[in-house]
This record gives structure tokens, C-alpha cells and sequence, in this order.
């Protein structure tokens, strides 16, 4: 039996809804009530899936970004260590043609 039902307290129903808040029962949700709870467990699944569908791009950008620079700082150091061993070669050559050195 009902709270409110009861021919006495359909006087103090207006006096007690002032006091008392009796929430509806679970199984009496609304429609619209279930579909928004649903769209929005659905909305932070979405999101959480894109987040991690991002953050996996992300890192695979980064890694070729790592590999092209590893590849660069590779073929830069080369390129400085011929650079390096070809002036080495030139100073020697010099001091062998003309007898002097570029170092002072």
C-alpha cells in the first residue's frame, strides 16, 4: 500500500511534499530518461575510443618522425666525418706541396 494512499494524508500531501521527496521507483524510468543515460555512457565510450585511436596515431607519427631524425643525425654525421677527413687530407697535401701549415 501506497504511502499517499491512504484517505488521511490526502490533506497533509501538499504540507509533506514541502518535507519529504520520495524519488520514483527504478523500474519506472522514462523512456527518454534510459536513452540518455545510454547515449551518454555511449558518448564517453566514443570519446574514449577516439582518445585512444588518437593517441595510437600520435605515436606512430612520433616514431617516423624519430626515424627520419635518427636517419638525418646519421647522414649529417657522415657527412661531417668525410668533411672532416677531407680538409685533414687537404692540410697534409698542403704542407707536403708548399711546406707550411694552416695551424699558426
Amino acid at each position: 500500500m501506497a504511502l499517499f494512499s491512504l484517505p488521511w494524508t490526502r490533506l497533509l500531501t501538499p504540507f509533506l511534499h514541502r518535507f519529504i521527496t520520495i524519488p520514483p521507483p527504478l523500474h519506472q524510468h522514462s523512456t527518454t530518461e534510459k536513452l540518455q543515460t545510454n547515449l551518454h555512457s555511449n558518448r564517453s565510450c566514443t570519446k574514449s575510443s577516439k582518445l585512444c585511436l588518437l593517441r595510437s596515431k600520435f605515436l606512430k607519427k612520433l616514431e617516423v618522425i624519430e626515424s627520419k631524425l635518427k636517419e638525418a643525425t646519421a647522414r649529417l654525421e657522415k657527412q661531417l666525418a668525410e668533411e672532416q677527413a677531407a680538409r685533414l687530407r687537404a692540410e697534409d697535401s698542403a704542407k707536403l706541396h708548399f711546406g707550411f701549415s694552416s695551424k699558426t
